[in-house]
């Protein structure tokens, strides 16, 4: 993790944004891909979206 972080830092200088890893990661890639796509389409660029993943019942 520490690597990764100083990676990160050498990229984004203008920032210091916590790296957190979640049990859900396997999540991460569609559950960005759905924030991106919902604020493109709603024209809610300025807005955060946080998306959760719920397992299954």
């Amino acid at each position: 993790m520490p690597s990764i972080e100083m990676a990160y830092q050498r990229m984004v200088t203008s920032a210091s944004i916590p790296i957190k890893v979640t049990k859900n990661s396997h999540y991460a890639t569609l559950l960005g891909g759905c924030a991106l796509v919902t604020r493109e389409v709603l024209e809610m660029e300025d807005f955060q979206l946080n998306f959760a993943a719920q397992e299954a019942l």
